[in-house]
């Protein structure tokens, strides 16, 4: 009797721990997916409105706030997995959001880069700078790119190893077998390693250059304030320098699983996956911190909504009273 009774004991008790865990990490999932979203909607409104930015740099910013907007769209589709605990919209749509999600980080690098590379241009070469990147040239290259690499992504659907629904991830991922572990090893060094060498190369290189450029106008200007680093070339340096920090956890797992050829800890693997996923609504905090005309102009668009809110409630007030 008493251990059909401690038995029962413990099955609630797991019961309960597992019915927490699931609701903890369902309100996780909804909440940074929603916030995602609309942290990215304001960012590309704050970008629009911006006026100490180039019309070539809105758009490569606006394409990476983009970018970050279909992450936190694509992890919606986790929110009915982790409160059932399996898969229930078959295995095609798997496929597409991992490599969709792989092409979503590809996109983001490669963005951060080419603002890297557009702030560059515009130390070195400022009077020609309108003339060399133009909104039609941006517009061109970053619609290219979300074709060219979406494209090559959801060609790797039918070739990829096979997947498995790993519910404590409440997402699909590649099968961790001499297969995947080759695909994971060729994909994470072509769409994260290559890059982000490149995308850190340029930035800092653009320090650099940026420090050169400073200490020129001191030497012009000698009584004059200390020029200092900052505005777009700090916001968008800081940007890359936090994209490095949320994805070298998860690329070095997938690493230390091909070639150790050992399993990482549930909880180690949570922790980077979603960590990821969190790193795209950092943008929004980063250039608030970091980029003063860029802070003002998300205060004035704040107060602008504000503003028109409580003018659309006064009217319902008044009436009702």
């Amino acid at each position: 009797m008493s251990n059909n009774s401690n038995h029962t004991f413990l099955e609630e008790v797991l019961g309960i721990e597992h019915l927490t865990t699931t609701v903890l990490r369902t309100m996780f999932i909804t909440i940074n997916a929603i916030f995602t979203m609309l942290a990215n909607v304001f960012c590309i409104c704050v970008i629009k409105r911006t006026t100490h930015l180039g019309e070539s740099t809105k758009v490569f910013a606006c394409s990476l706030a983009l970018a970050d907007f279909f992450v936190g769209l694509m992890t919606m589709s986790s929110i009915v997995p982790s409160v059932i605990n399996y898969w229930p919209f078959g295995e095609p749509l798997c496929h597409a959001l991992i490599n969709m999600g792989m092409a979503l980080g590809n996109l983001s690098v490669i963005f951060l880069t080419c603002l890297g590379v557009d702030r560059l241009v515009t130390i070195k070469s400022a009077l020609r700078y309108n003339r060399m990147l133009t909104k039609q040239y941006a517009l061109t290259v970053s619609v290219l790119l979300w074709i060219f690499i979406i494209g090559c992504y959801l060609l790797l659907v039918p070739s990829g190893p096979p997947i498995e629904y790993r519910p404590h991830l409440a997402m699909c991922v590649h099968t961790v077998d001499d297969e995947g572990i080759i695909f994971l090893l060729i994909v994470s060094t072509s769409s994260y390693i290559i890059p982000i060498t490149i995308a850190i190369s340029t930035y800092i290189y653009l320090i650099i250059i940026a420090r050169r450029h400073m200490c020129s106008i001191q030497r012009q200007i000698p009584y004059g304030p200390k020029p200092k680093l900052r505005g777009s070339v700090l916001m968008f340096t800081f940007a890359t320098f936090f994209f490095v920090i949320a994805w070298t956890p998860l690329i070095a797992g997938v690493l230390y699983e091909g070639i150790a050829r050992a399993k990482i800890p549930t909880w180690y693997e949570f922790f980077a996956t979603w960590l990821v996923a969190t790193n795209s609504w950092w943008n929004v905090i980063i250039y608030a911190r970091s980029d003063r005309a860029w802070r003002n102009t998300a205060k004035r668009l704040l107060n602008r909504l504000l503003f028109t809110s409580n003018i659309i409630r006064t009217p319902t007030a008044s009436l009702q009273t």
